[in-house]
């Protein structure tokens, strides 16, 4: 792994652990998350080699209850929260009704800044302004290739289509005056080595003089061994994170609400099967203080192997053998 994806891969661990205080080794937990993903749609129509939904998902197909998004919000709003995304699995642009859920967040959420990830494919020029508007805070597409060939490899999506949204995006965001961070990032893989001074090169010309536009790196994950390992990416990820967090970062800091309301602690969990409630019939406060999150943060900081979830076991972020 190069110095540069090394600070990256360290920003990412400082800006997703904002909130956990170390004392002699021990980890301190808020009375609520710092940051909270929220999943508004649980469908895709892209096929990353660096996401397990690739391999398709076992969950129904459904959008977020807007209702039901709200209760989440207001609650949110109550409490110190320092981001939310809108997306954990899935293409937000999906929704069509996106930017209300945007625009509601933005309203009732004073503290707090909204955050979303998207491929690009089916953004247009209209609903490139209309996100723009809407007050979204950081929006980040990860390209991960500069040529045809491999993009669509990787992604399989048309990269000239996703090229030209990205480009017409740009100029979108010269014309309208925001405070919106937009970031292009490259995920290195043994697929794209080739790949990365084209990309950057490429995109920082096209980008230069905007100060609200960061080309970057992002960190390679493996989903808990749910994608395919980079070993030497991996290695290096993995001695970077031990020595920063132990054991898993997620579990003090952030909860993961799922399109039909089950709440996850974790942001690899495709199908939910680290169930801690549901925000139908509970709250986040009362779900992050539960004795079923108390027991599995217990049983990680302890890696109890045999009482931990599969996806837990075969993690890279500290707990993974």
């Amino acid at each position: 792994m190069s110095k540069i994806s090394k600070s990256i891969v360290k920003k990412e661990i400082s800006l997703v652990s904002k909130g956990v205080l170390r004392k002699t080794g021990i980890l301190k937990i808020g009375k609520f998350p710092k940051a909270v993903q929220i999943e508004t749609i649980n469908t895709c129509n892209a096929k990353c080699i660096s996401c397990p939904y690739r391999k398709g998902m076992k969950r129904r197909p459904e959008i977020l209850d807007f209702n039901l998004y709200k209760k989440i919000i207001n609650e949110i709003g109550k409490y110190d929260v320092w981001r939310i995304d809108l997306h954990v699995f899935g293409e937000p642009l999906l929704n069509p009704k996106l930017e209300e859920y945007i625009r509601y967040a933005k309203t009732h959420l004073k503290r707090t800044e909204v955050w979303m990830s998207t491929n690009f494919s089916i953004m247009t020029k209209q609903r490139g302004e209309n996100i723009i508007n809407s007050g979204l805070d950081n929006l980040l597409v990860c390209v991960d290739a500069f040529s045809k060939l491999i993009y669509e490899n990787i992604k399989e999506l048309d990269y000239d289509v996703v090229k030209q949204n990205i480009l017409d995006f740009l100029e979108s965001l010269k014309k309208i005056k925001n405070h919106m961070l937009f970031r292009i990032a490259f995920i290195p893989m043994s697929e794209n080595k080739d790949e990365q001074k084209n990309f950057f090169d490429f995109w920082k010309f096209k980008t230069k003089g905007m100060k609200n536009v960061l080309v970057q790196l992002k960190a390679y994950e493996d989903f808990g061994s749910q994608v395919e390992k980079q070993n030497s990416i991996m290695e290096s990820y993995k001695s970077i994170r031990r020595k920063v967090l132990s054991p898993c970062n997620q579990i003090y800091n952030m909860l993961d609400v799922l399109s039909n309301g089950n709440v996850s602690c974790c942001c690899y969990d495709m199908e939910g099967e680290i169930n801690l409630g549901n925000i139908k019939n509970q709250t986040l406060f009362d779900i992050w203080n539960s004795e079923k999150f108390k027991a599995l943060r217990k049983h990680i900081e302890s890696r109890d192997y045999e009482l931990l979830p599969d996806l837990c076991i075969n993690c890279i972020k500290g707990v993974g053998k």
